[in-house]
């Protein structure tokens, strides 16, 4: 069941990316910060990420900061890193950096993640 969970949760985070994709602007942006976080393990077990902190101004010339949602176990951006931006004009805080991971990334380990819950279950649970 947690395997078709994912599958469809990956499908919805696909959908919503294309919809986003389709009414985003672009804008040059710049890497500020990386945002640590640290799981509750310990030892080995402990499991570290890092999420880019990231400014840029919209065709406003509003200037926002905005923290991405997705990060990864090695900081995969550089503090005054320029990035390019993508955001949807009535919504600049969920902007998003322009690289395939922090665009698609949420939806492709969700997909992973449920399609080997499923084959686990279909070769292995029986």
């Amino acid at each position: 069941r947690s395997g078709l969970g994912c599958i469809v949760y990956s499908v919805m985070v696909y959908i919503n990316t294309r919809k986003f994709l389709s009414d985003c602007i672009r804008a040059d942006g710049k890497v500020i910060d990386l945002v640590r976080s640290t799981d509750q393990g310990t030892g080995v077990n402990r499991f570290v990420s890092y999420a880019p902190v990231f400014e840029f101004t919209d065709r406003n010339g509003q200037s926002h900061k905005v923290t991405s949602d997705e990060s990864s176990s090695l900081a995969s951006f550089s503090i005054g890193q320029q990035v390019v931006v993508l955001y949807e004009p009535d919504k600049p805080m969920q902007a998003r950096i322009n690289t395939f991971m922090q665009i698609w990334g949420g939806s492709i380990i969700f997909g992973i993640v449920g399609t080997s819950f499923i084959l686990f279950d279909c070769f292995f649970a029986r």
